[in-house]
């Protein structure tokens, strides 16, 4: 079961969609603010974070903090429709009202996406647990490392 973290500030709202997102197979634990989610991000790792209410819970910057605890996990923004400019690190981007069925098919997609590993001659990346490994050695890697990898990777044969 994928552990997520919501974080929205209207306390029905927050409620209505943990039940959804509950029903749908989701671990959650609820955040009315970002600053109770990164107290709790750094305590545990979550596979997704639903962000709603993105100008509400403290600006268009808050959610740069949560990516500092929250390890690869990928962001899905659930916000209003007068938000036209966002970080292109969300997998994606919904605007209220949403659907159940879109909710709950862009989670699936993002953690899909999170959870992979790419292989290039002997080296696999492991993007969930931020690793290089190749033979029995492996190396730890940051957030930059990971990306910048990552795209090498991915580019590989295109130059």
């Amino acid at each position: 079961m994928a552990k997520l973290a919501l974080v929205d500030r209207n306390p029905s709202t927050r409620e209505e969609l943990t039940r959804l997102l509950q029903a749908g197979g989701y671990d959650v634990e609820a955040f009315g603010h970002w600053r109770e989610a990164k107290s709790a991000l750094q305590l545990a790792a979550v596979d997704a974070v639903v962000l709603c209410d993105w100008l509400r819970l403290g600006g268009r910057g808050s959610h740069r903090y949560l990516w500092r605890v929250a390890g690869i996990a990928p962001f899905v923004l659930v916000c209003d429709g007068g938000v036209t400019r966002w970080d292109d690190r969300f997998m994606a981007v919904l605007y209220y009202p949403v659907s159940s069925s879109d909710l709950l098919g862009a989670i699936e997609a993002a953690i899909r996406g999170a959870n992979q590993s790419l292989t290039l001659g002997g080296y696999r990346l492991d993007l969930r647990r931020r690793r290089l490994v190749w033979g029995e050695s492996q190396v730890r890697l940051t957030r930059i490392e990971t990306a910048l990898l990552r795209e090498l990777m991915l580019a590989q044969g295109r130059f």
